[in-house]
């Protein structure tokens, strides 16, 4: 028998998949940018465009992976991962606010990223991953 998702649960695959969503289309809009501040963290590599796209739309597909991950495996380490992920963008907002990056969708995607981890750490959610049933052994 399914169990049913925690509300945290639910609100963090909404938020998760709004924040990749916020900030694929923030790097859509302006991809010569986009292309930019990728070669400040990768000096030498200059992208065109059509490698700005397959780039900003392969970290659409990897924001995926995680909430896949907690959604139908209820995954314990993609808590984990998605909090590396969420520390790692922290390291991006100096260099963001130096590049005048601070869009309205670049400020929501970073605000909504801390928001959705946090409601992986929530007890709803702690009992979800904790809980032993038919359909969640794997990885769990």
């Amino acid at each position: 028998m399914k169990t049913r998702r925690p509300a945290s649960i639910r609100l963090f695959a909404v938020l998760f998949l709004v924040q990749a969503s916020c900030s694929f289309i923030d790097g859509m809009r302006d991809l010569h940018r986009e292309a930019d501040y990728l070669e400040i963290w990768l000096p030498g590599l200059r992208l065109d465009h059509d490698a700005m796209i397959v780039i900003l739309s392969a970290r659409l597909s990897i924001a995926l992976i995680p909430i896949s991950l907690i959604w139908f495996l209820r995954a314990k380490f993609a808590r984990w991962l998605v909090t590396l992920m969420a520390l790692g963008s922290l390291i991006s907002i100096p260099t963001a606010a130096a590049m005048g990056l601070l869009s309205p969708l670049w400020l929501a995607a970073m605000v909504l990223k801390p928001l959705a981890v946090a409601l992986l750490f929530t007890r709803s959610a702690h009992g979800w991953f904790t809980r032993r049933t038919g359909d969640a052994k794997l990885l769990a």
